[in-house]
Formats: C-alpha cells, structure tokens, sequence
C-alpha cells in the first residue's frame, strides 16, 4: 500500500513513520496493491488530530481520531477502519480480499467484537423534493428542522448540495458536482 503522509503544526518523527508503515502493513491483506493510504497530522494546542483515508478501486475507507498522542491515534484509527471492513465484508467483496476478512486473522479488533457488527439494512425509504435556496436560507432550514443534514439545490447554478452539521459546532457543505436540478 502506498503511504502519503500529510501534516499541520506537526514534525512526524523517523520513529513514528515505521511505527504507522508497520501498523499499516496489518491492513495489506485486505486490499491489492494498487491501494494507497493517505495520512494526516495535525496538531492545535495539546491537541493531536490523525486522519487515515485509505482508498482501493474506487473506494474510500476513513477515520480520524483526536488525542494528546499520535501513537495512541494510529491505533484508534487502524482499529475503527478495520471495523468498517469486518462491518461492511460482504457489501465489500468487489474492493477487499475475500479470504482476508477471517475472524482468526483480525489484526485491530477482537473477534468479540467482529461478531457485534451486522449487515446494516435499509430500514426506510423516503422522497421528498428539493428547493431552491441560497446557502443562508439553507443553513436556516438545517437549523430549524433539527436535522444532521439538508439537502438542496443551489440558487446560483442549480447544482445539488448537502449541508451537515459538523462535529466542531460549524456547518459544512458537500457539492454535488454532477448533478442538477430543474427550477
């Protein structure tokens, strides 16, 4: 698996990059080789922040984890991706190795754990149309419904986006890039 290491306001050190490549190595049996990883650093204040994407054929396995150590957040991370994996094995079987996803070769989570996680299934379909807003009136709708997410169709070009709630308290938006809507 190739490995891009990102970082902000953090100096990663010679001992942490084999750490984080020898951990990453636990994950190669899920994925062929044109897998790549990419990793980001982040420090603010006393606060270390690690997000680990991993991308194979088309898909993209993330987590991100915040703690006063990036030895300790190489672990979390690699053990909630895994989690995902095991999770999500047979939606997956196209993206990962099939043999790969045995309960006796789990290198992050335990096989306890790998039997509390179930087929997720849709439960409930809804439709509803989607209007025409600007982004102000947007974030007032989001605000209003008590809802994690909104979706609309921007006033200025008719383009589809999806403005959620963030974790930090701030509003973000996803632009859908190709998709519109007609007025």
């Amino acid at each position: 698996m190739k490995t891009t290491i990102h970082t902000k306001n953090y100096n990663v050190s010679d001992r942490l990059r084999l750490i984080i490549d020898k951990k990453l190595s636990k994950l190669d049996k899920y994925f062929g080789d044109d897998a790549a990883c990419t990793i980001v650093c982040v420090k603010v204040g006393d606060v270390e922040k690690m997000e680990v994407t991993i991308t194979a054929r088309g898909h993209a396995f993330r987590a991100q984890d915040e703690n006063r150590s990036m030895y300790n957040n190489i672990d979390i991370v690699l053990s909630k991706i895994e989690r995902q994996i095991v999770k999500n094995k047979e939606k997956l079987q196209t993206i990962i190795r099939r043999e790969a996803v045995d309960e006796k070769h789990l290198a992050y989570i335990s096989k306890s754990q790998a039997h509390k996680f179930t087929e997720q299934v849709v439960k409930k379909n809804k439709s509803f149309g989607i209007k025409v807003l600007s982004d102000k009136e947007a974030e007032l709708d989001l605000a209003t419904l008590d809802h994690d997410f909104f979706v609309y169709a921007d006033e200025k070009t008719n383009g589809v986006k999806i403005m959620y709630n963030r974790g930090d308290g701030s509003v973000g938006i996803i632009e859908i890039t190709n998709a519109s809507v007609k007025k």
